[in-house]
C-alpha cells in the first residue's frame, strides 16, 4: 500500500500529488499556513496491533519537503482525526483502538491525554476491542472552550455516538474517570469525521442508509447538561446523502462550502446546507482525509 497527500484545486480542474510513497497508513490531515510556519501534518494509524504503533508527520505545505515525524511510534496507538489550535500553539487528535483524545505541541513535545473512554485496568486490552469505545471524530469550539468527538462504533453497527466535554481536564480529574463528559447523541449507525460552524455542529457517518453514507448537521446548545437523554438518528440531520462510504469533512467558511471525501475516492462539494451536492473529482484512490487551504 502507498499512500499520498494530494491536492485539489476548488473547481475540480486541477489536482496534484504533494506527498507519495507512505507506507503507513495516512488518515488525517491539517495545515498550517501563518507566515513562518507553512506546515503540513497529518497521522499515520501504523499497524492494527495492540501496540502503539502510530505516529504523526509533519512536512513542509509548499511541496511536501522535510517530511519529520514529530510524535514518534510508542506514544498512539492508530492516530485519527487531527486538529490544528493556531491560537493554543496546539495538535489534537483522536486515538481509535488507543480509546483516548491528545494532544501536543506543534512540534510534537508535551503530549497529554485529555479523555480515554477505558480504565487504565484495561490495558489487557479486551476493553480496547470494543468499537463502541473508539474515538474518531474530533473538533474544538475554542470560543467555548469545548470539544466533540465520535465514538463510531461497529462498522455499521447502529451503537455510534457523539459525545462533549470541555476541552481541559477538571481539577484532579483523570482522562478516564472525567465527570463532565455529554453523550449528545446515540444509536448512531457509524458517525466519523466531525466539523463546527456557527452554532451548527457537521458530522460524516459511512454507516447504513437512510442515515449512513450521509453528510448531517444539528444545532447544538452550550450549556453541559449530563442529565438530558441523548438523542438518537434523526432524518432531520441529515443535509446530504448517498456518499460511499463518507470519512474526512472540512469546511470552507469564508465561502460557505463544505467538502466530502469517501472510501471511492471521490471529493465532494455542497453548500452549507447540503445542497447541490456535487463531485469535483471522481474514484481516483482510497481517500479518508481532507482540509481546505484558505490560500491556495
Amino acid at each position: 500500500m502507498k499512500g499520498e497527500i494530494q491536492t485539489l484545486s476548488t473547481d475540480g480542474r486541477t489536482s496534484g500529488t504533494l506527498i507519495s510513497g507512505l507506507t503507513s497508513m495516512p488518515d488525517a490531515v491539517q495545515i498550517d499556513t501563518r507566515p513562518g510556519k507553512g506546515h503540513i501534518y497529518w497521522t499515520n494509524m501504523g499497524t492494527f496491533s495492540s501496540e502503539n504503533n502510530g505516529f504523526i508527520s509533519r512536512a513542509n505545505l509548499a511541496d511536501g519537503s522535510n517530511i519529520t515525524t514529530i510524535v514518534p511510534v510508542g506514544v498512539t496507538r492508530t492516530p485519527k482525526q487531527l486538529v490544528l489550535d493556531t491560537e493554543g500553539e496546539k495538535l489534537y487528535w483522536c486515538d481509535r483502538e488507543g480509546c483516548r483524545i491528545m494532544r501536543c505541541n506543534l512540534d510534537g513535545s508535551n503530549v497529554e491525554t485529555l479523555y480515554a473512554s477505558t480504565t487504565p485496568a484495561s490495558d489487557d486490552v479486551e476493553q480496547r476491542k470494543n468499537p463502541r469505545k473508539w474515538c474518531v471524530g474530533l473538533v474544538l469550539d475554542k470560543s467555548r472552550g469545548l470539544m466533540y468527538w465520535t465514538q463510531k462504533g461497529a462498522n455499521k453497527g447502529w451503537c455510534g455516538s457523539i459525545l462533549r466535554a470541555p476541552i481541559e481536564l477538571p481539577p484532579g480529574s483523570q482522562p478516564h474517570s472525567r465527570h463532565d463528559v455529554e453523550a449528545l447523541f446515540s444509536g448512531m449507525p457509524e458517525p466519523i469525521h466531525l466539523e463546527f460552524n456557527a452554532g451548527f455542529l457537521y458530522w460524516t457517518d459511512r454507516g447504513d442508509p437512510p442515515f449512513g453514507n450521509t453528510l448531517n448537521r444539528a444545532e447544538v446548545g452550550w450549556a453541559l447538561d449530563a442529565k438530558r437523554a441523548p438523542r438518537g438518528p434523526g432524518k432531520e440531520w441529515v443535509i446530504a446523502e448517498r456518499y460511499h462510504e463518507a470519512m474526512g469533512l472540512t469546511i470552507d467558511r469564508a465561502g460557505g462550502k463544505i467538502y466530502v471525501c469517501d472510501l471511492s475516492g471521490t471529493v465532494w462539494v455542497t453548500e452549507l446546507d447540503g445542497s447541490n451536492k456535487r463531485a469535483l473529482q471522481r474514484e481516483v484512490g482510497t481517500f479518508t482525509g481532507v482540509t481546505f487551504h484558505p490560500g491556495a
